[in-house]
């Protein structure tokens, strides 16, 4: 992670990075969640992201029973659909900075101890999301760096037992993509 710091600072210095608007990008995301990630702009300022990742769910009681606060990891499919729109552009190295919010529904998986017997369960949420993003000069490269807190619902229902578990939805998450 260093490495990957130092090279992105360094490709700054040097002005070798600028603003790029892409249509789709594919790639790897490291953080609070850890794995793959697909972006794509459907408009000018609507992008839907999905998140195929392990990440850190921190949970505020539930109807199942549960009561104070629980930090889980989970297996997350988790599409987001934001509007999301560049807030400053810098001359210097062109690094462009964003911000916006929307909506997000996909599933969740518990793991654990505690969660080994948990469904795989339904989650839905509101988010923001504000970062920097630059790409590398004639490569299809983009560098990114987010935040996505939000607020989130897991939800699970079978066989007249329902349990809604509510989430403080967040993402910090690094990535490195391939544009096209």
């Amino acid at each position: 992670m260093k490495k990957l710091v130092l090279v992105v600072v360094a490709m700054l210095a040097t002005g070798v990075m600028y603003a790029q608007t892409y249509q789709h990008s594919v790639g790897l995301v490291v953080g609070s969640l850890n794995g793959v990630s697909y972006k794509t702009f459907v408009g000018e300022n609507f992008a839907v992201q999905a998140d195929l990742a392990i990440g850190l769910v921190a949970t505020q009681g539930g109807s199942g029973g549960e009561t104070g606060e629980i930090n889980y990891w989970d297996f997350q499919l988790n599409p987001n659909a934001y509007y999301q729109t560049e807030v400053a552009a810098f001359s210097w190295g062109n690094l462009s900075a964003f911000g916006g919010g929307g909506v997000s529904l996909g599933l969740s998986k518990l793991m654990g101890a505690y969660a080994a017997s948990m469904p795989v369960m339904g989650k839905w949420g509101i988010n923001a999301i504000a970062g920097v993003e630059c790409s590398v000069n004639n490569l299809p490269i983009v560098f990114a760096l987010d935040f996505r807190p939000g607020y989130g619902m897991l939800f699970y229902g079978e066989y007249g037992y329902t349990m809604t578990v509510n989430t403080f939805d967040w993402a910090l998450a690094a990535s490195v993509r391939y544009v096209f």
